[in-house]
């Protein structure tokens, strides 16, 4: 047997910097051994930024890297040159929160998918979507709750509409990772609406490695038994909580379980 090995980028923002903050060590406790996750971030960036940044080869992107369990930011640096940088096993992409629940933003997805195959180092990568999660439930948890009339349960609805119209169906999608179903199921949990640190960003421990285990879970197929990292703060309790939300997400990602049952 050879190495077990992954390798991940990411086209997002600061929602891929939380959900990729866990993903080296869960890699490494699940024995994987050559491990390079990549992040090309642009806070609040949705597709039509990415986009364009493509199309003009501007270096506009902090590119994190991360090969060693230790992310490394490089500023100004073009899309195209983190594309080209490493033979990825995995592209991810994602909406910009504000826009996650409007299906119409979506289309961007398909121009900008075109522009990435055309520099992608091997053949054999796999696309997936990153589906993020609904803000907090609270009138000030981000600038733009507005567009779901501060209705946190209206944002998730949206955002698994246009996933389910804009992402199910295009056939270059390999893999739709539901972290918004994922975070939607925790908080039905005695853990409850307590999964961001500002509204929309997640919790540095439990939201943060809710959302790596997401990944893990649909990237490898692999049971999530094999994942003996956790962060320190987490309690045994909350780590079997947040594997079964993610179990449930994945067999149902567009429907939220209550965990109070499980």
């Amino acid at each position: 047997m050879g190495k077990k090995i992954f390798k991940l980028l990411a086209i997002g923002n600061s929602f891929s910097v939380d959900a990729l903050e866990h993903f080296y060590k869960v890699l490494k406790s699940a024995g994987y051994e050559d491990i390079v996750l990549g992040n090309m971030f642009i806070g609040g960036a949705p597709l039509t930024r990415h986009l364009d940044n493509i199309l003009s080869n501007e270096p506009n992107y902090e590119y994190w890297k991360n090969d060693n369990d230790e992310w490394v930011i490089t500023p100004e640096y073009r899309l195209i040159d983190s594309i080209k940088d490493e033979s990825w096993d995995f592209i991810t992409y994602q909406q910009a929160s504000a826009y996650s629940g409007e299906k119409e933003t979506y289309d961007t997805l398909y121009i900008l998918h075109e522009e990435v195959k055309k520099y992608v180092q091997n053949k054999d990568v796999k696309y997936g979507w990153h589906m993020t999660w609904a803000y907090e439930q609270r009138e000030d948890a981000h600038p733009e709750f507005y567009k779901y009339n501060y209705n946190q349960q209206t944002m998730y609805q949206a955002i698994t509409n246009a996933v389910k119209e804009k992402i199910t169906g295009f056939k270059d999608i390999s893999y739709m990772i539901p972290n918004g179903t994922t975070i939607q199921n925790i908080r039905t949990s005695f853990v409850g609406d307590n999964l961001t640190r500002d509204g929309f960003h997640l919790s540095l421990d439990l939201g943060r490695y809710a959302a790596s285990l997401s990944f893990f879970k649909v990237l490898t197929e692999l049971n999530l038994d094999l994942v003996s990292y956790k962060p320190d703060t987490l309690t045994k309790e909350q780590v079997n909580i947040v594997k079964k939300a993610v179990e449930a997400a994945v067999n149902h990602p567009f429907e939220i379980t209550d965990m109070k049952k499980e």
